[in-house]
């Protein structure tokens, strides 16, 4: 930005002392907050209504905070197989934020760093299909917290 200057004028401006006093609860701020990160462990349960679907929500991280997501098991009421499908989407069932899906119940989605990320105000939806009404199905998993920087900046892998 150009600003032109008249004679005589006076420009205040801090002295590096007093900019140090600025800055510096700023960046102790940043540092407390860009800790190592947090494990979520998340679950949920629900179910099926009678036209066999079940949507389920797991609420996301906090404004400015992120999750890389590890893994998500789904299952019936127990372990045996329960036929149906299960649509994993990023906040809205849609098409377009869809994440992945399984045909498989129970089934076990492992993912490796930053392969599946959710960011504050965002939430993990699984709608589950062509199940038997009135079955109880349930959702785990677990998800790496930390500070989010944007979209694409996660903390240094975390195996």
């Amino acid at each position: 930005m150009k600003t032109r200057i008249a004679a005589g004028a006076e420009i205040e401006l801090l002295t590096q002392e007093e900019l140090r006093q600025e800055i510096n609860p700023l960046k102790a701020a940043i540092e407390k907050t860009n800790k190592k990160p947090l494990l979520r462990l998340f679950a949920e349960a629900g179910d099926v209504a009678a036209d066999g679907t079940l949507t389920l929500v797991v609420n996301g991280p906090p404004v400015g905070f992120a999750w890389d997501i590890r893994r998500v098991a789904i299952m019936g009421p127990s372990e045996a197989a329960v036929a149906g499908s299960c649509f994993l989407y990023r906040t809205e069932v849609s098409p377009l934020r869809l994440l992945d899906f399984t045909n498989s119940i129970p089934d076990v989605g492992p993912w490796s760093a930053r392969q599946l990320s959710i960011f504050g105000r965002e939430s993990l939806v699984l709608h589950f299909t062509g199940v038997v009404a009135g079955t109880r199905m349930f959702v785990n998993g677990q998800a790496w917290q930390d500070v989010s920087l944007g979209h694409d900046s996660l903390s240094p892998d975390i195996d």
